[in-house]
């Protein structure tokens, strides 16, 4: 069996799937190696039942919480007073985060577009999150057609906050109907 990929082919010799582990061995798997080992990835969502932050909302039914209660009906909106609208979760701990999760509101004026999403330990006393370390950024605008937008770590970070905030300085609101942060299980 032979895998190509970006670093040229790999000639399997051997696999074997056991106790949830994947090992391949064989030529090619870089010097001095016989063998990779895979473990596999547990993920648990934990954003369900934790304290949120954010810019004033427009309405109290568009309140912060709207965005972790499980219901695509409902949504947080700010009041479109601020210039770079945030949301904030607190984790409660400091858990490495694998990938963050948005279902944004569609808006056909691209409401949802320019929104960095970052990770922090400690609240910044200005609701600038920008500072944080960057999880990743939505250009945009957003269609209805892409569904959830995810944002997955390449590297791992760790932080008690998570918080979406657009870049730009603008009065587009920042409006999302479903929010989940996927953690790793030690």
């Amino acid at each position: 069996m032979y895998h190509h990929g970006i670093y040229g082919a790999i000639r399997i010799i051997k696999r074997s799937l056991e106790d949830g582990m994947c090992e391949l061995r064989g030529v090619g798997l870089g010097e001095h190696k016989t063998s990779l080992v895979f473990e596999p990835l547990t993920l648990t969502e934990v954003s369900r039942g934790k304290t949120v932050m954010s810019s004033k909302a427009y309405r109290s039914q568009f309140r912060a919480t709207a965005a972790i209660d499980d219901s695509n009906e409902t949504f947080y909106s700010n009041d479109g007073q601020s210039l770079q609208p945030w949301w904030v979760l607190d984790l409660e701990a400091q858990p490495i985060i694998h990938t963050v999760v948005v279902l944004p509101v569609y808006h056909h004026t691209g409401r949802f577009n320019d929104i960095g999403v970052f990770v922090g330990s400690s609240l910044p006393n200005d609701s600038n999150f920008t500072t944080w370390q960057m999880l990743g950024h939505y250009t945009g605008p957003y269609t209805e057609s892409e569904g959830h937008v995810s944002f997955t770590c390449t590297s791992d970070i760790t932080g008690q906050y998570v918080a979406f905030q657009r870049i730009s300085a603008t009065s587009q609101k920042l409006e999302m109907k479903d929010v989940k942060i996927y953690v790793k299980v030690p």
